[in-house]
């Protein structure tokens, strides 16, 4: 996507019936919070501009998500919930855990490396993510060899994190 074709996409929601201030796009192209946003505003019923959605979403990912910063979790979360308000499960009263309360409740039981999570009813599996990035980061930090900390990476992600949902028909 050309950043002319954002800025006709960023007026087109402006226009339409959701009318978000300009300013949660001031980022343009170059941020991934406005894409991010103007992903979700496309997504939204009545505007239905998914394709364009789906590829805001795909530029982001492709740009920020890696295995070297958390940052990139924060984003699928983002979308996972934005998402998720357009597909009937907002509907079933379900609840979803902000980031910032996962890391301190993470942090606050002293998730790091050696510690196995398990969440019984684990929704989007905000929990389990953040968890699981905090085990990376702690693995990472360690003074090892670099085929000594993938081992370590290895070991969080298959005997680490464990998680439960069952959803309603």
């Amino acid at each position: 996507m050309t950043q002319d074709e954002f800025h006709k996409l960023v007026h087109f929601v402006m226009d339409s019936p959701a009318k978000p201030p300009e300013t949660l796009f001031a980022g343009g192209m170059d941020d991934w919070r406005s894409r991010a946003r103007l992903a979700h505003f496309l997504a939204m019923e009545g505007i239905d501009k998914n394709a364009e959605a789906l590829e805001l979403f795909h530029s982001v990912v492709e740009a920020e998500v890696n295995e070297d910063s958390s940052e990139g979790q924060d984003i699928l979360n983002l979308f996972f919930i934005a998402f998720n308000k357009y597909t009937g499960k907002a509907d079933k009263n379900q609840a979803f855990t902000p980031d910032h309360i996962t890391n301190f409740m993470c942090r606050a039981t002293g998730v790091d490396r050696t510690k196995r999570v398990f969440d019984g009813t684990c929704g989007s599996g905000s929990f389990l993510v953040q968890a699981m990035v905090l085990e990376l980061i702690d693995c990472n930090r360690q003074r090892a060899t670099e085929a000594e900390k993938q081992a370590m990476r290895e070991k969080v992600a298959k005997e680490h994190i464990y998680g439960i949902e069952i959803e309603e028909k």
